[in-house]
C-alpha cells in the first residue's frame, strides 16, 4: 500500500479523458465508450481487491456536450452537461448549460438545471427565470421510484 512520508494513506487518481467533435460523434456512442471503460476499471478493481488492495470506488465524471435539434425545424440548441464533484472528488451532481441561457450569474451562459442526490432520491433543481437567481423549481424523484408502482386493478 502507498503511504506518504506522514505514514498516512496517499491517494492515487487515475483519469481518462475522452474528447469529440459533437458535430460528428453520436452523444449515446460516446455513453457505450464511456460505459466500457468504466466496466473494464470496475473488474480491474475486483481483481485488485481479490489480491488484498483497497481501492476506492470507481465512477465516471466530466463533461458531454452536444445540441438539441428542433423537430418542428426551429433553431439547434448547444448544450453541456458537466459533473459537479463534491470535495471528496466525487460527482454530486450534474449542472446542464443551454447557449443563450443563463441564471442571473452574468452575461455568460451559466447552468440552468442541476440534478442531485439527496436523502436517497435525486431532484431536478431549474432556475427558470434570468432575473431571479433563486431556483423556480425543484422536483424531487422520491414518488418516481419502481418500488412505488402500484398493482394495476
Amino acid at each position: 500500500m502507498c503511504r506518504d512520508s506522514s505514514n498516512r494513506k496517499a491517494r492515487a487518481l487515475l483519469q481518462i479523458e475522452m474528447y469529440y467533435d459533437p458535430d460528428t460523434v453520436d452523444p449515446r456512442e460516446l455513453a457505450t465508450a464511456m460505459s466500457a471503460v468504466v466496466d473494464a476499471a470496475s473488474r480491474e478493481k475486483e481483481a485488485l481487491t481479490a489480491r488484498g488492495t483497497s481501492i476506492g470506488p470507481v465512477y465516471a465524471s466530466g463533461n458531454l456536450a452536444g445540441k438539441l435539434v428542433d423537430p418542428a425545424g426551429g433553431p439547434e440548441c448547444r448544450f453541456r452537461v458537466d459533473a459537479a464533484p463534491n470535495n471528496d472528488g466525487l460527482t454530486s451532481g450534474l449542472l446542464i448549460t443551454f447557449a443563450g441561457y443563463g441564471c442571473g450569474q452574468g452575461e455568460t451562459d451559466s447552468a440552468v438545471v442541476y440534478i442531485d442526490y439527496r436523502g436517497g432520491d435525486p431532484r431536478i433543481i431549474v432556475w427558470g427565470d434570468i432575473n431571479d437567481e433563486d431556483p423556480t423549481h425543484i422536483i424531487r424523484l422520491d414518488k418516481a421510484r419502481l418500488d412505488n408502482m402500484k398493482e394495476a386493478p
